[in-house]
């Protein structure tokens, strides 16, 4: 079933359920399900960095990020330090080698 199909978790109730794909719709409903299903397995293909949609003090990430002084200091820092520190930041919240999610790519590629 695609996630487009899908409406209510009836039906998924003590069920071993797979959920293809990482992505938004796939996160959201491996989380619903595994309220309900025995088991919820998230297949990625090859693994993806996670990002809270809250950073700390509970601000949306894409509005306490993209401002005039983060765009600046974008600019100024090597892409390679960029990767380097947001991939830190990130593992601090969820450690992507132990659940085998970390991607083979960088996080700003």
């Amino acid at each position: 079933m695609h996630s487009h199909d899908y409406f209510t978790h009836k039906g998924f109730e003590d069920k071993i359920v797979a959920v293809v794909g990482i992505g938004n719709s796939g996160g959201d409903l491996a989380v619903e399900l595994s309220r309900i299903a025995k088991q919820v397995y998230l297949v990625t293909r090859r693994g993806t960095w996670i990002c809270n949609r809250l950073i700390k003090g509970g601000y949306p990430a894409d509005a306490a990020l993209v401002t005039r002084k983060g765009n600046f200091v974008r600019k100024m820092l090597p892409l390679n330090m960029i990767n380097n520190t947001m991939e830190k930041l990130l593992s601090e919240t969820l450690n992507h080698e132990a659940y085998g999610l970390k991607p083979e790519h960088r996080v700003l590629r």
